[in-house]
């Protein structure tokens, strides 16, 4: 599969969809239910992908335990756009997402967290960090 710097693009639109689709479900019969439903669809495709494939799973005991955790946090922000959504809606909790995904991204990126590669703020980056909460602000509006 290539990635090109407009796949992103369509991620966005993935998860506009995704977050309405979970918030229905979630509205329908819980939030819990819809949660553990969501991941449980996601697992069975998966696995039927990694079968089908003949991928097989490396666990290494070198990894730290915490990088096992992804998922876990996935579970919260599938819990929490469900529950955001149906009190302010998919733009602003989306637009609020982002702003909130691109400050916690600027601030690992500035300290190298997880070995990721390390990029010092800058006074440059503050106008587009403004630019996008003042977007997030003027969805709120």
């Amino acid at each position: 599969m290539k990635i090109t710097k407009s796949t992103p693009l369509f991620t966005g639109f993935f998860i506009a969809v995704m977050v309405t689709i979970n918030t229905n479900l979630s509205q329908n019969i819980g939030e819990s239910y819809s949660v553990f439903i969501i991941h449980l669809i996601g697992l069975s495709i998966l696995l039927g992908s990694l079968i089908t494939s003949r991928n097989r799973i490396k666990f290494t005991r070198e990894l730290p335990l915490g990088l096992y955790l992804g998922g876990g946090l996935g579970i919260f922000v599938v819990l929490f756009n469900s529950l955001t959504i149906q009190n302010i809606g998919v733009s602003l909790a989306l637009s609020l997402g982002i702003a909130g995904q691109i400050i916690t991204s600027i601030f690992l990126e500035h300290i190298g967290f997880l070995g990721t590669v390390k990029k010092k703020f800058t006074p440059v980056m503050l106008p587009g960090v403004l630019l996008i909460l003042v977007g997030s602000i003027m969805i709120i509006i």
